[in-house]
């Protein structure tokens, strides 16, 4: 991800896929994804990120999008916001959360986005503007996850539920958003993951034999069947759900201890804290549920309780629209980053920058060997030396 100035002044974020394969891939359906969802709401620009720009440089796809100074995660940790403005940026992020797996609902089915977290919003904050919208949307699926034509696992510890891990036929849940939501509203308020969301996800015989065999590069017949066979078993088969929770006690005092921390520092009282916080506590309970059949993936009731408490707390009212971007579409025909945006620094942008970094891709195994040998012929060298 890149910071770029357009020659007008405008700022742009460019995002370029770094190697083809699947990294290139991904970045060529989140622009797919962004333009879909823009064709199904002419208002998507107030909640999502849109595509100013897009192209393909060098063989890899890239788009330029609008700025955000911060992520979600950087806002909370580097201004450490009051709790009522916490309350209202959280509502925004809900709200886009809803209105983005609304956009599919034509095709009969929620999208669904697959790694909410709070990397994945953007912020753009003022005095008098508070703007939080929805990003990265490279794992977003309306379709089953074991198609063949892209099977995909995408997951983020502590953050999605521990049955995202598996490629299964199943169509794409819209709860495991609800429970990557649950938890991305307990870090914005205590700034850590509950500890029951660890990172161990407790898979049976048959949950460790599916996740061996699609991680496998090569099936033979019998294993494809087998893979086939697990992809349609029921989930509680293949995760030992009696060993998972959604929230520990220890979970709800951090939750009750941040409330508390608030209220004194406003000096109010903070043995109204229980209180306040119950509503929200039993949202979360219900959406981080480890049993998606149990587990209650209405984000309205999610929203619902963070409106709830941004009224306790008084919270102000903010503008959230955010500004319509110079080009809702592609500019015709596609440039490549240099000719379109004139970037200030060939550097990445810095740490807060709302996109996580793409996986780095493997490395040619002859050149790891070469390296091998050319090491192994110095260790010969050096030894001959000293011995004389």
């Amino acid at each position: 991800m890149l910071h770029a100035v357009a020659p007008d002044g405008q700022e742009a974020a460019i995002k370029l896929a770094r190697f083809e394969g699947e990294t290139a891939n991904r970045l060529r359906r989140e622009i797919a994804t962004l333009h879909a969802v823009a064709r199904r709401d002419p208002t998507a620009a107030s909640w999502t990120v849109t595509v100013l720009n897009h192209g393909e440089h060098e063989g890899r796809p890239w788009m330029a999008l609008p700025w955000y100074p911060h992520s979600l995660r950087s806002w909370v940790e580097q201004t450490a916001p009051p709790l009522p403005r916490l309350a209202t940026a959280l509502v925004a992020a809900s709200t886009a959360l809803i209105r983005f797996q609304a956009s599919g609902e034509s095709a009969g089915q929620p999208r669904v986005h697959r790694d909410v977290k709070p990397d994945n919003f953007l912020v753009r904050a003022t005095d008098t503007e508070l703007t939080v919208v929805l990003a990265d949307f490279g794992g977003a699926r309306s379709e089953s996850l074991a198609a063949p034509d892209h099977p995909s696992v995408h997951y983020t510890p502590r953050y999605g539920p521990p049955e995202q891990t598996l490629l299964r036929t199943a169509l794409p849940d819209p709860g495991v958003d609800a429970h990557a939501l649950a938890v991305t509203i307990y870090w914005c308020i205590t700034t850590r993951e509950p500890d029951a969301k660890g990172p161990m996800v407790p898979y049976t015989r048959a949950g460790r034999r599916l996740l061996e065999l699609q991680c496998a590069t090569h099936l033979s017949e019998a294993e494809a069947a087998e893979l086939g066979e697990l992809q349609r078993a029921p989930l509680p088969g293949l995760l030992d759900l009696d060993d998972m929770t959604a929230l520990t006690d220890a979970d709800a005092q951090r939750l009750l201890a941040a409330f508390e921390d608030e209220l004194r520092r406003d000096g109010a009282d903070p043995g109204t804290a229980p209180a306040l916080v119950a509503p929200l506590l039993h949202a979360l309970r219900r959406a981080l549920h480890p049993d998606p059949e149990r587990r209650d993936g209405d984000l309205r009731k999610l929203v619902a309780a963070c409106e709830g408490l941004a009224a306790a707390l008084g919270a102000p009212r903010y503008s959230t629209a955010a500004a319509a971007p110079t080009h809702a579409e592609p500019v015709a025909p596609p440039r490549p980053p240099d000719a379109q945006f004139r970037a200030p620094t060939a550097r990445p942008a810095e740490p807060e920058t709302p996109v996580a970094p793409e996986p780095t891709p493997d490395r040619d195994p002859m050149a790891v060997i070469l390296a091998i040998c050319i090491g192994l012929l110095a260790v010969v060298v050096v030894v001959r030396v000293w011995l004389g």
